[in-house]
């Protein structure tokens, strides 16, 4: 650990931490040590202990996040002798371990009385500092500047306050726009972004913007389990739910982790990913913690299938056992997004802003948010700034999606044969590639990408759904009933006609609960069958359908219609 720490290897530090704690709990303290160095200053007040150690490090991560009087109180308790023995470690982790300078206590605290513009109580805290200790320049020189200007501050930069009513009541949009409005050097300009660079985007149309994110607080616990797909999912995702039994028993497989060496965890959890249902339990026992590693990588894997509620689902647990996380946030915001679920979009998106302020996750989280209230423009933006930060193939796919929606095809081609070269096995990217096709009139192409982003999930319903409703708009139809066919696993050998009726009887014989996805195609089924004038098993098939969304409603009034017609 203390290697790696040296390193600025941060991530493998905190992963291999997040273990050694579930046997100790005298790893906390470097635990959060590291959440400051590397940035992380909100959670890392989430590890604070009682040392002489942890205070100053809370006090320096309070003074970063602006929170003064949090700071002065850690500080005071240091002073006033507050404060427990050090942990001993076994190993060069004890140089991390601060020891006691209270020269340095009270040069924090003038720092901190300097930003609450209490000159008086500044000015005491350096002379303190500069008494004990001659060599800190910097109480010297805050000294001596007191006494000249009389503590004259030149104005500041614009920083988001944390403790803005405004902030916490959902209105962030003002903190986004003055960080947006700073110019950056896109890093990929040989893909001709001019028209795309975040100081051209950002102009006086954002001035007057009528989404202000008047957002009441949602439980981020919530789930919709009662809208879950099938039988077995349901009966899986009802060990979410604690019972006396399910702790007792959690209780026994937390207790086989105590016992277990730190190396042999780390070696299992790499073997635990190979079979993700199996061990949710195992890990979900050990989370927050060691377990929300694994939890999230579960949670990203069923996204991936294109499971949105169970994924949901999980990352909601994750978040109301963690309360400050980051990892992962990009595919939960992705997800929210195609839940259309603007509350938590928006309170995501604020707790990203007011933590990890400088994360590209969290200029992420924000594109998704602007793109579902429908402003491309801002969510371009965001998402720029985010690829500014931290350049990755997910948020290149998000820019993509957002020029589709601008329909800008050609444009968007270019960001996913770049995703493609950052990742190749990239099945969002070919998605996007294939719909771009299929909207510049190149349906060959478009299939070939289709099917190619099938072959690497063939799970997930979501992209069949879009293979199916691409076909049928193009009007093949023959590419349209096979790719149903491989849907729902059912093979016919006569006319067109003929394997769609099959494919009908067959789903209307199924004595099972469809999920979202399954309904969407149910309702491009319909519209299939009256392209083929069969307009009793449209009514039929149509039926299957419980979500009466838009284009539910379009497709009964187009087999109203076609029934009028054939009764006259």
């Amino acid at each position: 650990i203390y290697s790696l720490y040296r390193h600025k290897n941060f991530s493998t530090a905190k992963f291999i931490l997040s273990c050694a704690t579930l046997k100790d709990k005298k790893y906390e303290l470097i635990m959060q040590i590291i959440e400051y160095d590397s940035g992380n200053f909100s959670r890392s007040l989430l590890f604070c202990t009682k040392t002489y150690t942890s205070l100053f490090y809370e006090a320096l991560a309070c003074y970063k996040l602006k929170e003064y009087n949090k700071a002065i109180s850690a500080l005071d308790k240091i002073l006033e002798k507050k404060y427990v023995i050090e942990p001993v470690y076994e190993s060069k982790l004890n140089e991390l371990v601060l020891q006691l300078k209270i020269e340095l206590v009270y040069e924090l605290l003038g720092d901190v009385y300097k930003e609450m513009c209490d000159i008086k109580k500044a000015s005491k805290m350096y002379k303190n500092a500069f008494e004990e200790n001659f060599y800190l320049k910097n109480s010297y020189f805050n000294l001596q500047k007191s006494k000249q200007e009389s503590f004259t501050y030149p104005e500041k930069k614009y920083t988001p306050s944390l403790n803005l009513a405004k902030f916490y009541g959902g209105d962030f949009d003002d903190i986004v726009q003055n960080d947006l409005n700073k110019k950056i050097d896109i890093p990929y300009a040989n893909l001709e972004l001019k028209e795309n660079n975040v100081s051209n985007l950002v102009d006086s149309q954002f001035k007057n913007l009528e989404d202000k994110f008047w957002v009441s607080e949602t439980s981020l616990i919530e789930n919709d389990s009662g809208n879950l797909s099938n039988i077995q999912t349901q009966l899986f995702f009802e060990d979410l739910k604690r019972s006396e039994s399910k702790m007792n028993q959690e209780c026994k497989i937390k207790d086989d982790f105590l016992v277990s060496p730190v190396e042999n965890i780390i070696k299992n959890f790499y073997n635990d990913l190979q079979e993700y249902s199996e061990n949710f339990l195992k890990y979900k026992s050990i989370s927050p913690g060691f377990g929300t590693y694994f939890l999230k990588e579960y949670a990203t894997f069923l996204a991936e299938l294109g499971q949105t509620n169970e994924a949901i689902e999980i990352f909601d647990y994750i978040l109301a056992n963690e309360k400050i996380y980051e990892k992962r946030m990009d595919v939960y915001s992705s997800l929210l997004y195609k839940k259309r679920d603007k509350d938590k979009l928006a309170n995501i998106s604020r707790k990203s802003l007011r933590h990890y302020f400088d994360s590209s996750i969290t200029w992420t989280v924000l594109g998704n948010y602007y793109s579902l209230n429908n402003n491309t423009r801002k969510a371009l933006s965001c998402l720029e700034k985010s690829l500014y930060i931290k350049y990755n193939f997910y948020t290149v796919n998000l820019v993509g999606h957002e020029y589709i929606h601008k329909k800008e095809f050609e444009r968007a081609k270019g960001y996913f044969y770049l995703s493609l070269l950052l990742e190749p096995d990239n099945y969002n990217a070919l998605v996007g590639l294939g719909i771009s096709h299929f909207h510049t009139q190149q349906p060959e192409a478009g299939l070939f990408y289709l099917k190619k982003a099938i072959s690497l999930v063939p799970v997930n319903i979501f992209i069949r759904y879009i293979l199916i409703k691409c076909t049928l708009k193009e009007e093949m139809y023959e590419e349209c009933i096979l790719a149903l066919e491989d849907t729902f696993k059912i093979k016919g050998n006569k006319s067109k006609e003929n394997r769609l009726i099959t494919l009908c009887n067959h789903l209307l014989s199924c004595k099972r609960e469809f999920n979202e996805y399954e309904e969407m195609i149910f309702i491009k089924i319909a519209e299939l069958c009256l392209k083929l004038k069969l307009v009793k098993l449209a009514k039929e098939i149509i039926s299957l359908v419980k979500s009466e969304d838009n284009s539910f409603k379009r497709v009964m009034m187009d087999i109203s219609v076609e029934e009028n017609r054939i009764k006259e």
